[in-house]
């Protein structure tokens, strides 16, 4: 892919406008707990809209209890995420665009997801993914829309990286004298129990993301990609590109850490995106950023978890090897 002014993906913005009026071919690409991305290639013989095969993915949100309305989730980030990002970050923001669907895209989804699940199962391969994310999508009289992305993964000479920063402050609740920030606790207690380790867990305190050393920021870029994390051009873009939206993200938190688990949760979950073209940063993007269903269920759920890393000592405990978290080596 070149990068002259005729690279037909050089704004991704000006792809997803071209794709919303055509029709699309879906491909499997990912799934989390909420939604399913697609890859998509646009259904045509137009060799000019041949050239955005794959360029952008579609997100379509699974038929669950929990998941809110597209049309919903997308005003609900217009009027309250993005403000937050003002003139200077919003660039950062991965830039979404509200696909209509049809029965013909839902029915290629569907489809795709019945034969996934039928080979797994006669593979003996287990379900899509771990147990509670398999279900399909609501039907079109509910659910009209979905998300259209730029696919970051898309093009030649490409390096893609995503990492979630997490919280990038201690916990107002943790106890004085606290050994671990709120992410590391969660992380150790987990492993203590034997748990899964999750995206959370990225071998690195965030609180180390704001460093200004450059080996703790080469320690963090090895675990991100063993491959390039020790190059001095990673280093440097981190330092000069990346640091800066992370610090933005981190003062949000703080600004917001009076709202018990609403916003600073959403701006906690986010995940960053790295892409990089020819060993330069060309993205930097945060993703993620919808609005969570705040039911007394999953604030139970939290303030549980906040009240055991109090409780087990674990935001104190000088027995929790691995943890790594910044608070711990400036206290020894």
């Amino acid at each position: 892919m070149s990068t002259n002014d005729n690279d037909p993906h050089s704004d991704p913005e000006k792809c997803m406008e071209i794709l919303l009026r055509v029709p699309l071919t879906l491909h499997y690409l990912t799934e989390g707990n909420a939604n399913v991305i697609y890859s998509i290639a646009p259904n045509t013989t137009d060799p000019d809209l041949a050239l955005h095969d794959h360029c952008c993915v579609l997100r379509m949100r699974k038929d669950l209890p929990t998941t809110r309305p597209t049309l919903v989730n997308m005003t609900a980030i217009r009027d309250r995420i993005t403000p937050l990002f003002g003139p200077e970050h919003v660039h950062n923001l991965m830039p979404k665009a509200l696909y209509p669907l049809t029965e013909n895209t839902l029915q290629q989804a569907d489809e795709i997801l019945r034969k996934l699940d039928k080979h797994l199962a006669e593979s003996k391969a287990g379900s899509r993914v771990p147990a509670g994310r398999g279900p399909g999508h609501p039907p079109l009289n509910e659910e009209p829309h979905a998300v259209l992305m730029p696919n970051l993964r898309h093009g030649d000479h490409t390096l893609f990286h995503e990492f979630k920063p997490k919280w990038l402050h201690q916990s107002p609740s943790a106890p004085a004298g606290a050994r671990r920030c709120r992410t590391c606790a969660t992380n150790a207690l987990k492993r203590s129990k034997g748990g899964k380790k999750g995206k959370g867990d990225s071998g690195f305190c965030p609180l180390d993301l704001f460093s200004d050393d450059r080996a703790i920021i080469k320690g963090i870029l090895q675990k991100i990609d063993p491959e390039h994390g020790d190059s001095d051009w990673f280093i440097d873009a981190f330092l000069q590109q990346i640091q800066p939206v992370i610090q933005h993200l981190a003062t949000l938190q703080a600004e917001h850490n009076t709202e018990v688990l609403k916003t600073p949760a959403i701006l906690a979950h986010t995940t960053m995106l790295l892409r990089w073209r020819r060993l330069k940063v060309a993205h930097v993007k945060l993703a993620d950023l919808d609005l969570k269903l705040m039911t007394d269920e999953n604030l139970k759920k939290w303030a549980k978890m906040e009240n055991e890393l109090i409780s087990s000592g674990v935001y104190t405990s000088t027995a929790m090897p691995g943890s790594a978290c910044a608070l711990e080596r400036q206290l020894d």
